[in-house]
């Protein structure tokens, strides 16, 4: 079990940042949080000038995107596959949500934490093969587990990954694979 250690919140010095700074009181709270005290560290945490990278730095994220716009395009039913933890369920709904924005013919799975367990399943995937759906889309899902790799390799449709997974193998059965982790894909974020 993992163990959370969590900062504990000093009311009076927060109280002290919004007033000497004018900021909202949570914003004051969760700066102080973090142990940001000065106008300099409020400055660089708040108005960096950091950059966020492409995407399309990624190696064939634009044959991914492509796949996806002509899914769209030709009405194919998209799933949107996640997982059932917070991130999992996060991703699933940011995802889906524009999807349906778009008005792209989409649904999405979840799998039972009890019934199904965690990452793709041949009962899940039949399911969805049977629904009609020739794009799978994951998110938040593992692509190391044996399992999946080998329901993978079986499927008939294309399916695509999006995971951030930390320094474990994988295997390439998938049609692409976006990690921003494993610098073999040509896109790395420490």
């Amino acid at each position: 079990m993992k163990l959370w250690s969590i900062a504990q919140l000093d009311k009076s010095e927060a109280t002290e940042i919004q007033s000497k700074y004018g900021l909202p009181p949570l914003l004051a709270m969760m700066l102080q949080i973090r142990g940001i005290k000065t106008q300099d560290e409020i400055d660089n945490f708040l108005f960096n000038d950091s950059k966020i990278a492409s995407p399309f730095e990624i190696k064939d994220m634009d044959r991914a995107a492509e796949r996806i716009n002509r899914a769209i395009d030709k009405n194919e039913l998209i799933c949107v596959y996640g997982d059932f933890d917070v991130d999992g369920i996060t991703s699933t709904a940011i995802l889906y949500s524009y999807l349906q924005t778009i008005s792209a013919n989409a649904m999405f799975y979840i799998p039972s934490r009890e019934n199904e367990g965690y990452g793709m399943n041949k009962d899940a995937v039949d399911f969805l093969n049977e629904k009609g759906v020739r794009l799978i889309v994951t998110v938040d899902n593992g692509i190391a587990a044996a399992k999946g790799e080998y329901i993978l390799i079986k499927i008939v449709f294309p399916t695509y990954n999006y995971k951030w997974v930390l320094g474990k193998p994988f295997s390439l059965k998938y049609k692409f694979i976006f990690n921003p982790q494993i610098k073999q894909i040509g896109f790395y974020v420490k």
